[in-house]
């Protein structure tokens, strides 16, 4: 379990998942036949604990919501790499959520960045970076690939238009 994490920064760098659908992909969102990566969920920093007398207050844990637009909503290729780390999980460790608590809830966004993101780019010595620049970072190197135009780098970042991956 303890590689979990590492997977969450490989949706982000090498997918260009926004860190709210990083944390919210689950098992069941991984096409490993055909090497496919669904987002379909995003996790809010909101705790349904906060949202009483709410649609959203049913249950524990951060409240999930659809991805940010209509075309966040989308499927993008599996990395070689990230494959490989996902199927270090046994099959039957694989329900519910990738990046879980121990209850099975996904990680809010600011637990995931004060655990895990903050304290690494400190050891890294890039305190001026935020989970955000991973996946400009994914956008970036797309764009500098000869194979791929503006159009599929902005449909598989979930961007409203290409003019905003621009």
């Amino acid at each position: 379990r303890g590689h979990r994490h590492e997977i969450i920064f490989h949706f982000q760098i090498l997918h260009g998942l926004r860190i709210g659908e990083a944390l919210g992909v689950k098992w069941e969102d991984i096409d490993f036949e055909n090497c496919w990566l669904n987002v379909n969920r995003q996790v809010s920093n909101v705790s349904k604990s906060k949202m009483q007398s709410t649609k959203w207050a049913i249950g524990n844990g951060p409240i999930i919501t659809p991805p940010k637009t209509g075309r966040s909503r989308r499927s993008v290729p599996l990395q070689e790499a990230t494959k490989i780390l996902l199927e270090k999980t046994s099959v039957q460790e694989r329900s519910n959520f990738i990046y879980c608590t121990a209850n099975g809830n996904p990680h809010m966004v600011n637990n995931f960045r004060r655990d895990v993101f903050n304290p690494l780019r400190k050891k890294l010595g890039l305190e001026t970076m935020q989970t955000h620049d991973l996946r400009k970072f994914f956008g970036s190197w797309l764009l500098t690939q000869d194979n791929l135009d503006i159009a599929t780098v902005s449909k598989w970042m979930g961007h409203s238009t290409p003019a905003i991956t621009l």
